[in-house]
């Protein structure tokens, strides 16, 4: 696995304003295009992430009952005072 992470200053090579007009464009002709058969619409780069972000960031990330109870059980070995999760009594 590879990660290659470039940072462009768009005001060198464009108007900034109007670099967001036509990227802006080009990302709602991808959304309207056709869609796969069983799709129900495309999804452009950081849209997924960014729709998660918006479904956890009042309520808190999911755990899984898997996970809730390692967390119990490590507060419980370490002794740790002060963490008291709602849920803790739901998967004893």
């Amino acid at each position: 696995m590879g990660h290659f992470f470039l940072a462009v200053n768009i005001g060198s090579f464009n108007d900034p304003d109007d670099f967001k007009t036509s990227s802006g464009e080009v990302m709602r002709q991808l959304r309207a295009s056709r869609k796969a058969p069983g799709a129900e619409r495309i999804f452009t780069p950081g849209e997924k992430e960014h729709l998660h972000y918006l479904s956890t960031k009042d309520v808190g990330v999911p755990l899984n009952i898997s996970l809730m109870k390692e967390m119990i059980l490590m507060r419980d070995e370490l002794d740790l005072k002060g963490y008291d999760w709602d849920w803790s009594e739901k998967v004893k």
